[in-house]
């Protein structure tokens, strides 16, 4: 289990504090580290809204980045300008 599983499991079971403290304060997250769908769920359970990982796409050369930008279902809800470029 990794050690973002492990503070998302952590934070589900302390009543979602991380949750509260992101709606009450307005506060934008970025998880890093998000390796499955399931993490990603749990983690907009919690109140992220934003998130980064393997799940979504592993390092690639600059080059390869244009296709994936119009390629990728992540690309085209979190870019649609590139998505129509």
């Amino acid at each position: 289990m990794g050690e973002l599983q492990r503070y998302v499991d952590q934070s589900r079971r302390d009543g979602s504090l991380l949750g509260i403290m992101l709606i009450h304060f307005e506060i934008a997250v970025t998880a890093e580290g998000v390796e499955s769908q399931l993490i990603l769920e749990q983690l907009a359970e919690l109140g992220c809204d934003r998130a980064q990982g393997f799940h979504f796409a592993r390092p690639m050369p600059a080059a390869d980045l244009v296709k994936w930008l119009r390629e990728s279902p992540w690309a085209l809800r979190t870019c649609p300008r590139a998505a129509a470029g």
